[in-house]
């Protein structure tokens, strides 16, 4: 028998807490473990509701929302109203109460334009940008802008014979459309011509921000394709790599805008799912279900918008029906949001900020969905198998950015949502995006890009976090080539299941809850537009 003496009690009593003290130091000294948020997926209630989103399912409603019924779902138009239409039949039918809300927003038609070189038709099928201004109808000189950066439309304006009138030549990329043509706008030129980075037509917005004045732009702004663009830089003499400057042939087009200013009423569909426990505080989750519309002089005249954003709604309305089957309310309100008019400056996002005060004012998060279901294309390029979690402006970005981060991360080693192994095309270019981030997984974390639904919120103080699976980057972007078969059920079901676990956690444990540790690439702080004023700010 071994005999060992016993401690006297004040020495154990000192050993103990000298012990545990050198167990917190140990903690606080090595790295910091992942927080997987294991909590949250042993929880029954929280296992179900993510296993219960099927990208499957979620195709079936982007099918119907992306089909040529509803005419390209332009805002304030027959087909934007009957997919308004739609959405609150379905919130009825697989939620319970839902509301519509009406708001003015302002719209810009385009009645009418011309563009062409030697004769009309060389050019067909080019398309007027959103919220362009106008061109008087006659011979304009061709300026190649490159990029169309500021520089580059000052040196180009320069090279222009003084009282010559002239247009700008540029490619598409690198800035914004808006922020291109309010360039060009003051060095002089009367108007501007945006060829495609990839091939066929094109169409977009000139304002891509609330703190952009819709009224803004002066001269008319066209859309044309990569191959007319290269058409255009061959008449001068001139390639992609030629510095700025007016065609040394003094090549000119004949180039007519005539727009018109309108008031229309856009529809935001909503419906709440009331909590049990806290019904005055909230969840917000949403979509913008617009697009843009028709070109009647396209072999393929529907903008469906599959992926802008047909499939942000569809998973929308899959997460709304899932909790409200789910036989267990959440402790908090979740709102659920269909917007309208996000093409045209976020203005549905805007308006319900503005008529729910209440709700914004008490939300602990917004979750935004915006192009979720982009993949890979045949032949290469695309999307990559990569999801994207977007920061906002607002003061606590980094929280919901983590928190979304850390959900991505966290279903994907459980296996609960697939995800590739390597980026490609678009995905890869946004990697190299400054402040973009790639997580161990295939989760990205991306800055700030002040365009979408998501900003509104953000700056009337919610924190508020984007999920996408693509943006701008995307050959389809914005093309009538946006349909339903490039999409990736699997990306569906990925950004579906991150939004659910994200609104299981918040609605159950508040805007308190302690967001993971890492593994995290942080940006550091949210990347704003470019270090420019806009002639004109709201």
């Amino acid at each position: 028998m071994v005999h060992r003496r016993r401690v006297p009690s004040a020495l154990g009593a000192l050993l103990v807490v000298a012990t545990a003290c050198l167990l917190v130091w140990i903690r606080c000294s090595a790295p910091s473990a992942p927080d997987r948020l294991p909590s949250a997926l042993v929880e029954p209630q929280a296992r179900s509701l993510v296993l219960s989103l099927s990208g499957n399912a979620i195709m079936e409603d982007v099918r119907i929302l992306a089909g040529d019924e509803f005419r390209g779902r332009e805002a304030g138009g027959t087909g934007g109203n009957a997919a308004a239409l739609w959405l609150f039949g379905a919130f009825k039918r697989r939620v319970g109460g839902v509301s519509m809300d009406h708001f003015p927003f302002l719209f810009r038609a385009v009645p009418s334009h011309d563009l062409y070189v030697d004769s009309p038709g060389d050019l067909r099928g080019s398309s007027v940008l959103g919220y362009s201004g106008f061109t008087a109808g006659g011979r304009y000189l061709l300026a190649w802008c490159g990029a169309g950066s500021l520089e580059e439309v000052e040196k180009a304006g320069s090279s222009v014979p003084a009282g010559t009138p002239w247009v700008a030549l540029m490619r598409r990329g690198s800035l914004y459309l808006g922020e291109k043509v309010l360039y060009a706008q003051a060095a002089g030129a009367r108007g501007v011509i945006v060829y495609n980075y990839e091939g066929g037509p094109f169409r977009g917005s000139l304002v891509w921000s609330d703190r952009i004045d819709p009224t803004a732009f002066e001269v008319g702004a066209v859309s044309i394709t990569r191959e007319q663009g290269a058409f255009l830089l061959g008449r001068m003499g001139m390639t992609e790599s030629s510095p700025p400057g007016a065609a040394p042939a003094g090549t000119t087009v004949y180039m007519r805008v005539s727009a018109s200013c309108e008031w229309r009423t856009g529809l935001n569909v909503w419906c709440k799912i009331d909590g049990d426990e806290e019904p005055g505080r909230y969840v917000i989750v949403g979509a913008h279900y617009d697009h843009l519309g028709e070109d009647p002089s396209l072999p393929d005249p529907v903008y469906n918008g599959a992926n802008d954003n047909a499939s942000g709604v569809a998973v929308l309305l899959a997460l709304a029906e899932a909790l409200a089957e789910s036989g267990d309310g959440p402790d908090a309100s979740v709102v659920f949001v269909a917007f309208s008019a996000e093409e045209h400056g976020l203005w549905g996002s805007r308006s319900f900020v503005a008529q729910h005060p209440e709700i914004v004012r008490n939300a602990d998060i917004m979750i935004n969905l915006d192009q979720v279901g982009a993949g890979d294309l045949p032949g290469g390029g695309g999307a990559g198998d990569r999801l994207y979690v977007e920061e906002t402006a607002s003061d606590d970005a980094q929280w919901a950015a983590k928190l979304a981060y850390g959900c991505a991360l966290d279903l994907e080693r459980e296996g609960l949502i697939r995800l590739g192994d390597a980026p490609t095309g678009a995905d890869a270019e946004s990697a190299r995006r400054p402040g973009g981030r790639a997580g161990p997984g295939r989760v990205a974390l991306i800055p700030c890009s002040h365009r979408t639904d998501a900003e509104s919120f953000a700056a009337a103080g919610v924190r508020a976090v984007g999920l996408c699976a693509t943006g701008d980057l995307s050959p389809l972007y914005h093309t009538p080539e946006d349909e339903t078969e490039t999409l990736d059920p699997s990306k569906l079901e990925a950004a579906a299941r991150t939004a659910a676990l994200v609104t299981y956690l918040v609605a159950e444990n508040g805007r308190d809850l302690r967001v993971p540790r890492g593994p995290y690439e942080r940006c550091d702080s949210p990347a704003p537009i470019k270090p420019w004023t806009p002639p004109a700010v709201r």
